[in-house]
């Protein structure tokens, strides 16, 4: 998992340059292999690469559209080729994610959010009316956290810079441990009063001095899939598992699967198997990690 990091100064100061560097040594250990940064008076863009893929050494980020608008991204985008052709850009194949995504979002803008099929995290810097766009994928597997004080604007994937940096105090918040003893924190608090999560399936979108929040996507329980017997819906629901441990499977290096012995993991190792017997996936090589379960007696 890559890592993206910015921040905000709206009342216009000039991020310093050892702000730049205390950042850029929080963040080495989560990017190792390579950094790149955008700093212009009051903003501070930060991207630190872990390369997974074939394509993913050649990402330019932060990414400058045409436009000027700047984006960064963490994630893995499944629908490359569907989005290529209906851009009637450059095939899919060799190209980085972030170009299709930065192509899409150049000619969609806020529309593009729920064609980007994936996990990912995605920042969006605009200069020209001075505004940033957080947003997450609708079931949000990549972390993005933000925080708005009086004077500056941070965001990052990781939590540590927001709280080591942050000159506040840090405080427990009393909604996200309710939440946890209960049953689950609601998704847009972290433990940490002032720090927030983006929510799955929206984004946020801060002025400089208004934040909305918005989902941009929702589940249709409307729409249906109809077949006329079993064996066709055993057979849809093996397609579809089949294409998505496919997607994951998209990488320059071996995978790690963890394997409990359960049903969802051996499936999903099966099936993972099988298509890395077919040669149909880009990796070569799968190790399974045992999880042994142990009986605690009372």
């Amino acid at each position: 998992m890559s890592v993206l990091f910015g921040r905000w100064n709206v009342d216009g100061q000039a991020v310093t340059q050892e702000y730049d560097e205390t950042v850029a040594k929080l963040l080495t250990p989560y990017g190792p292999d390579g950094a790149a940064a955008y700093a212009q008076g009051p903003i501070l863009i930060r991207y630190h690469a872990f390369h997974t893929t074939k394509s993913s050494p050649s990402e330019d980020q932060p990414h400058t559209l045409p436009s000027g608008v700047l984006l960064t991204w963490d994630g893995r985008l499944d629908n490359r080729e569907e989005l290529t052709r209906r851009l009637g850009s450059a095939p899919a194949v060799g190209r980085s994610d972030i170009s299709i995504v930065a192509e899409t979002y150049e000619k969609y803008g806020l529309a593009c959010l729920p064609d980007l099929i994936g996990d990912w995290a995605l920042s969006v810097w605009n200069p020209f009316d001075r505004s940033l766009l957080l947003a997450r994928d609708f079931v949000g597997t990549r972390p993005l956290f933000y925080s708005r004080r009086a004077k500056c604007v941070a965001w990052s994937s990781v939590l540590e810079p927001l709280l080591t940096i942050s000159n506040d105090p840090l405080r427990l918040d009393e909604e996200y441990l309710a939440g946890w003893l209960s049953s689950y924190p609601a998704t847009h608090v972290t433990p940490y009063v002032g720090i927030y999560s983006v929510p799955p399936s929206s984004y946020v979108l801060l002025h400089e001095k208004t934040t909305l929040i918005k989902e941009y996507w929702r589940l249709n329980p409307a729409k249906k899939i109809r077949h006329t017997g079993d064996e066709e819906y055993e057979e849809h629901f093996r397609s579809v598992l089949t294409e998505s441990v496919r997607r994951r499977l998209r990488s320059a290096g071996p995978i790690l699967a963890e394997l409990s012995g359960g049903m969802d993991s051996s499936s999903i190792v099966g099936v993972a198997d099988r298509l890395l017997a077919a040669k149909a996936s880009n990796t070569h090589r799968l190790h399974t990690v045992l999880r042994r379960c142990r009986d605690h007696l009372g």
